[in-house]
């Protein structure tokens, strides 16, 4: 396999990738996709080893409206249904089955409270931001707290609210989320969706005649030549062009080489910019004995291992399913503990809330995006001090020859497959702009910019 020659290069088959790769292919480009994995899809991973399709990545289309991924499903006929998992308005509490820490369920008016607090919250938030200077997220829910004189049972509700609004999105740590950076990115309208038979289908479609290596890890890239080197755990290959679409983790920990070095402020940007965790683990039982009727079931536990938000793949898919989450700094705990012991500590929390004659689960499945070699990491988040800006100098190109893409280096889409996928459209025109610009300067038009 050493010494083969592309046109385009393509390190990394998650989505940002393989768009950028179609993208270019069909303008006639030969493109080859180095893809570390025995798999494609990267952080888009649909596990059938529950007998049933299992997101262990990303899960959800946010905001259905104009969206891409939408677009790409309804193209190829790929069925999505309705979901109001990951509202973070107020409004999501008298969707959600809500129990306290000793499996109470709260009462309506409770709910109601709970709805109360989560708009007074944000409503606070909005006003720091305003006022400024910059403070973490765990400074301004502490200030919250303190003004509304909280008792230790309201202490833990907002607790709650702030784990299951802040980290269960951006995935970082509250006392790391930037106050006046954490919320610049933009959405689409419409509610979310999700994909019954899993989210593959979307890379899957997306990789169909796409010339895709796997089990090849690039170690490095040399640019310093007339033909850029990209040197593989498989041998060596050249490009004209190459696109890097790995994690901001992998990025980060200096797992690829460059030569020369990147320039100071995109090394910069990438180590001001931070990856989070969200982790998952799935539950399958023989019957359903839960909430059948809520897509959410709360609970408001007071230990960081405990799993705040469990979903009912009953309601969404018709699945003796249950999905709960760990993100932030409770995600970052619980990857240094063993499955058996994760899944002990979810059925006690199922315990408190259906008593102990619950059934145990027949299978479960376990993510570690931190532990994951080749991911670092769930998604990017802005930590105090640093700015979402940033994101764009990450996916500026080098020389015009070394590209970058994903969800970290998309400014107004990040921590979403939809950003992640629109960064590979962008990367895959960037691409074609430079060869254009070389061709223009080949044939002795000089300046270009103007031209094209």
């Amino acid at each position: 396999m050493s010494g083969q020659s592309r046109e385009v290069l393509v390190v990394g088959a998650g989505i940002a990738g393989l768009t950028a790769a179609r993208d270019l292919a069909t303008d006639g480009y030969d493109v080859a996709v180095l893809e570390a994995r025995e798999r494609i899809g990267g952080r888009i991973w649909t596990s059938h080893d529950l007998g049933l399709p299992a997101d262990l990545g990303a899960s959800w289309i946010h905001g259905f409206e104009d969206n891409p991924i939408a677009r790409l499903a309804r193209r190829h006929a790929i069925t999505i249904v309705r979901t109001n998992i990951s509202s973070v308005t107020p409004a999501r509490y008298r969707s959600m089955a809500l129990y306290d820490e000793d499996g109470h369920r709260l009462s309506s008016s409770e709910t109601n409270e709970m709805s109360e607090m989560m708009a007074d919250y944000l409503d606070f938030v909005a006003a720091k931001q305003k006022e400024g200077p910059e403070k973490s997220m765990l400074e301004v829910e502490e200030m919250f707290a303190a003004s509304q004189s909280y008792d230790a049972n309201q202490r833990r509700r907002l607790t709650f609210i702030a784990r299951t609004y802040l980290e269960h999105e951006w995935a970082g740590p509250r006392s790391d989320v930037s106050l006046l950076e954490h919320d610049k990115s933009l959405g689409f309208a419409g509610h979310d969706r999700v994909f019954p038979e899993g989210y593959a289908q979307i890379t899957d479609r997306l990789a169909e005649g796409t010339d895709i290596l796997l089990g090849h890890e690039v170690t490095q890239i040399d640019y310093s030549g007339t033909e850029i080197d990209v040197l593989t755990n498989c041998g060596s290959f050249q490009a004209s062009y190459v696109l890097v679409t790995v994690p901001l983790g992998v990025l980060q920990a200096g797992r690829i080489a460059f030569h020369p070095r990147l320039p100071k402020g995109k090394r910069e940007a990438i180590r001001k910019t931070r990856m989070g965790v969200f982790n998952k683990i799935f539950l399958k039982f023989d019957s359903v004995f839960w909430d059948q009727e809520d897509e959410l079931i709360g609970y408001i536990g007071s230990q960081d291992e405990d799993w705040p938000e469990i979903v009912n793949f009953h309601k969404i898919a018709g699945l003796p399913v249950l999905l709960a989450f760990s993100a932030g700094s409770a995600g970052e705990k619980n990857e240094l503990r063993g499955d058996t012991e994760l899944v002990a500590c979810l059925m006690a929390c199922l315990r408190k809330i259906y008593g102990q004659n619950i059934p145990e689960p027949v299978g479960h499945l376990v993510t570690r995006w931190n532990q994951d070699p080749l991911s670092l990491g769930s998604y990017s988040y802005v930590p105090v001090g640093s700015k979402q800006s940033l994101r764009r100098d990450i996916g500026m190109p080098v020389e015009n020859r070394v590209f970058f893409a994903g969800e970290a280096t998309s400014q107004f889409f990040p921590a979403t497959v939809h950003g992640a996928f629109l960064s590979g459209v962008r990367a895959a025109y960037e691409i074609m702009l430079a060869d254009a610009k070389a061709d223009l300067m080949k044939d002795g038009q000089g300046e270009v910019d103007s031209y094209i």
